[in-house]
């Protein structure tokens, strides 16, 4: 059986698709995602473990130096230790990519494998809560978004339209800035 084909997809690909998601600009979308991708790259930079629960986590490792041989002239190498970038993929990651795509939904990114608790049970409770699962007792209760609430007021991600009433402008307790992770994001633990 042949392998269907392959795309790349490119950060501007990736803002388009956000924006009409979430109706947000490709401006906006592109910035934050831009300053996303600026803070990985700067916590692996310090030498600073990323940790994406259910994704995957990016860390660094030091590769030691070694001897090498050029395949040319056969001639003995040394090659430098250096640090490099490890990603090891988390387990609804795995499950996902190995189930692959579901042929009823083009880019819809929950097609196989849930990635947060809210899309784990079957079926939701008529308060809107579900249970993490028992294995994890880790994991909180996360709220599943109503059907006729618009994306923009039901994620927790979105950006308000005003700053006054902004809950990205107030701290958590760790003394962090940013919107609340109740769980609803696909990539929350």
């Amino acid at each position: 059986m042949r392998e269907p084909e392959r795309s790349t997809i490119t950060k501007r690909d990736l803002v388009q698709r956000i924006a009409d998601h979430t109706g947000q600009t490709k401006v906006l979308v592109r910035d934050i995602l831009q300053q996303f991708l600026d803070e990985v790259a700067g916590e692996l930079i310090q030498g600073n473990r990323l940790e994406f629960r259910k994704f995957g986590v990016f860390e660094v490792r030091q590769r030691p130096g070694r001897m090498a041989q050029n395949p040319k002239t056969l001639e003995k190498v040394e090659v430098p230790p250096k640090r490099v970038v490890k990603f090891k993929v988390g387990n609804v990651l795995k499950k996902r990519v190995e189930n692959g795509p579901d042929p009823s939904s083009a880019v819809t990114p929950s097609a196989s494998v849930p990635f947060s608790v809210a899309e784990t049970s079957p079926t939701a409770p008529p308060s809107g809560l579900e249970e993490a699962p028992s294995a994890e007792p880790e994991e909180e209760v996360a709220v599943t978004e109503p059907k006729d609430t618009p994306a923009s007021e039901a994620n927790p991600w979105s950006v308000p339209k005003s700053d006054s009433d902004s809950p990205s402008d107030e701290e958590d307790d760790s003394g962090n800035r940013g919107p609340a992770t109740d769980g609803s994001s696909p990539w929350s633990s």
